[in-house]
């Protein structure tokens, strides 16, 4: 089950990059379909699979060999451990669910504030919804409506 967090962390690392990436430029999520940032060129689906791709193009893009940025690199390892360590902390449990959600934002607030110099409203306000589902699931109503009462409190 680690090694399934892992590569979950992995999978979301790279769309939470691309979605920060997007976001950022007010861009479309869905088109154009992720490409190149030097040439435009479309990614082949083997082009996109996390870390795996920057290990066999050794960094570069296959068509203008220009060198891609090493934050998506190490924007896909951190989490993909971190994911496979909340797993390995919490088993599977509300603090595994909320620890992701909420290392999941951090890491588009991070990646969205560093080199955009913005913080995005999408992830605050799907995280809170999650995180509101996430509770009633676990604990039912009374409770989650105590959370939401005191957090607008």
């Amino acid at each position: 089950m680690i090694v399934v967090f892992i590569l979950l962390g992995m999978f979301l690392a790279s769309f939470y990059h691309f979605f920060a990436d997007r976001k950022s430029n007010n861009q479309s999520i869905v088109k154009p379909s992720p490409h190149c940032d030097f040439c435009n060129k479309k990614l082949k689906w083997y082009e996109k699979i996390p870390i795996f791709s920057y290990i066999i193009q050794g960094g570069l893009c296959n068509n203008c060999h220009e060198k891609l940025p090493l934050s998506y690199f190490l924007s896909e390892v951190i989490l993909g451990f971190t994911f496979g360590f909340g797993y390995y902390l919490y088993g599977i449990s509300y603090e595994l669910f909320a620890f992701l959600i909420i290392i999941s934002l951090a890491t588009i607030i991070c990646i969205s504030d560093f080199k955009y110099l913005v913080i995005l409203d999408y992830p605050l306000f799907i995280s809170v919804i999650l995180i509101i589902i996430l509770k009633y699931c676990y604990f039912g109503l009374t409770p989650t409506l105590k959370a939401i009462v005191s957090g607008i409190i």
